[in-house]
């Protein structure tokens, strides 16, 4: 039986996994790509229509992270019916990724800048409630290992890449970056 209850644990698990280690793309973590994005164009937040699967602003839309938004929009409905809810239930989704690009450090050790992050995930059900997660954090795009020689390292993150894609099922294409060692 579906339920609307569960919606604010929905709302987290999205943000979070969206946040997370797990959200890997081309060459880096989405979080990475992002935080490093922001840097480039001053434009310090991302936000996700996820029932449509519009994102905004252009100028933070890569390709790894729109694929990235593409992917999670189109999990959506299977991440509610995994927690015993519907999309009938569900009236809006947003995602929101806002970094203070204002009060970024950098790394003494590895030289990378670090910035802190806000996301924030809101769910309207269907009557019209809010149901809402908000997740706090710092991230920064990650450096090249130095000690791995550029083919090696970028073989090592396609390794890694493929291994979380079939932890969720995903395939790719024959002859994408991520089919071939």
């Amino acid at each position: 039986m579906a339920r609307f209850k569960v919606l604010g644990s929905v709302a987290h698990n999205f943000g979070h996994s969206f946040t997370s280690l797990m959200n890997y793309r081309a060459d880096d973590y989405i979080m990475g790509h992002l935080v490093a994005r922001s840097f480039e164009t001053g434009a310090p937040e991302l936000s996700v229509d996820v029932l449509k699967g519009v994102a905004s602003p252009p100028e933070l839309l890569t390709g790894p992270i729109r694929d990235s938004v593409s992917s999670y929009c189109t999990w959506f409905p299977k991440l509610l019916a995994s927690h015993q809810s519907a999309l009938e239930f569900v009236r809006r989704v947003e995602l929101r990724v806002k970094f203070d690009l204002t009060s970024a450090w950098q790394d003494k050790t590895n030289g990378s800048v670090h910035a802190p992050y806000v996301c924030r995930v809101l769910i309207e059900d269907s009557r019209g409630r809010p149901w809402t997660a908000e997740l706090r954090g710092s991230w920064y795009s990650e450096p090249p290992n130095k000690n791995l020689a550029p083919s090696k390292w970028n073989a090592a993150r396609q390794a890694f890449a493929r291994l979380v894609d079939q932890l969720r099922g995903r395939t790719h294409p024959p002859g994408s970056a991520c089919a071939t060692a």
